[in-house]
């Protein structure tokens, strides 16, 4: 599962780069650029709510006696975080058009930009995923049939994310294990279902 989501990505990724690098070798010539910034696709900033499967601990400590019960002092088993996502509206399906002028449907790839995970250990980009968005573009112009270059989107996806958990062997309400005189931790790569809400640049 992991492979395929770091292949999304990847691909989302890929789908911009060369139409950049066009647009980019037009601009250093000086000629009219003919390249056309994928006139079905967009990207931005994204603010996504994920919900972890388990929780995410961030603090825990032994109360009591020496090697007395571990208790869970900060933990969430949700986050809310910006990312950055890449979308591809789809105009037709089989012959049933899905997508209007100022309307999309179609999958989009999006990655974690901040590092407030206590499983990330600070590190950016630690969480990825890929899933399915609806979107409608804001009004250009007063003129109706002109098209405007941004939109708000909502989707709905998966992602594979880093959460930290207590040590194994070790549990929550319960002593250390013998040999073990203070609280560890483990990290996890784990799935996360989530929402994003974008604005885009189409």
């Amino acid at each position: 599962m992991i492979f395929i989501l770091r292949v999304g990505v990847i691909v989302g990724i890929c789908l911009f780069i060369a139409p950049v690098a066009a647009i980019a070798e037009d601009a250093g010539t000086g000629s009219p650029s003919n390249a056309t910034f994928c006139t079905d696709c967009g990207f931005g900033p994204a603010l996504v709510w994920a919900k972890f499967r388990k929780d995410n601990i961030s603090a825990a400590s032994t109360h009591g006696a020496a090697g007395g019960p571990v208790r869970i002092d900060d933990s969430s088993n949700s986050q809310i975080a910006l990312w950055v996502e890449a979308h591809v509206w789809v105009t037709d399906l089989f012959g049933v058009k899905l997508s209007k002028d100022n309307f999309g449907v179609g999958p989009f790839v999006a990655v974690q930009v901040t590092s407030n995970n206590a499983g990330s250990s600070g590190q950016l980009f630690n969480s990825f995923g890929l899933g399915l968005m609806i979107g409608s573009r804001t009004k250009a112009t007063s003129n109706q049939s002109t098209k405007s270059n941004t939109s708000w989107n909502i989707g709905l996806g998966m992602a594979s994310t880093t959460i930290q958990s207590l040590g194994d062997g070790l549990t929550a309400n319960q002593p250390l294990p013998a040999g073990v005189s203070d609280v560890f931790y483990k990290k996890e790569r784990v799935y996360a279902p989530f929402v994003i809400f974008s604005w885009a640049f189409e």
